[in-house]
């Protein structure tokens, strides 16, 4: 009887342990990642004291390149994965089209990053263009900050 309760206890242990990494790997929830979007609107609008008017012009510049480096970075990590997976085993032509890749996508990654700087530049000047990349370093830096507190709302009075 014992060494069934054991064995029971065993098996759901690692069930739940194997669900909870499956979580993990999906990060976080849809309406967390709508929350964590508008803390982060909020933030750069302060950080870059974007008047009402900047705002309306710039957020959707910003959304449509973020989407694209979004697009380019989820490429890179699925590809890192698979790499990974597999790297002991693979032959020299293997991981030459895979660096060959990697580097298309690093490519790819910073002429979108160099368009995007150049429309928000059109958008809401060249200052606020280059305060931008300190911005989302910033925010990002709060957030794990809170994070680690337990509070994942990040404050700040922006510059």
């Amino acid at each position: 009887m014992t060494k069934q309760l054991i064995t029971l206890s065993l098996c759901l242990f690692t069930a739940m342990a194997a669900w909870a990494q499956n979580e993990d790997i999906q990060g976080p929830p849809p309406e967390r990642l709508k929350e964590i979007k508008a803390q982060k609107v909020a933030f750069i609008t302060q950080y870059l004291h974007l008047s009402p008017d900047e705002a309306k012009v710039f957020w959707p510049v910003y959304d449509k390149y973020e989407q694209q480096l979004r697009d380019v970075r989820k490429d890179m990590g699925k590809d890192r994965r698979q790499a990974a997976d597999g790297l002991e085993s693979i032959t020299d032509a293997q991981a030459e089209a895979m660096l060959t890749n990697e580097l298309a996508n690093k490519d790819r990654e910073n002429a979108i990053e160099k368009e995007r700087l150049m429309k928000i530049k059109e958008a809401v000047g060249a200052k606020k263009a280059l305060f931008l990349g300190r911005a989302e370093r910033e925010f990002t830096r709060q957030l794990f900050r809170n994070v680690r507190r337990g509070d994942d709302r990040p404050r700040g009075r922006g510059r």
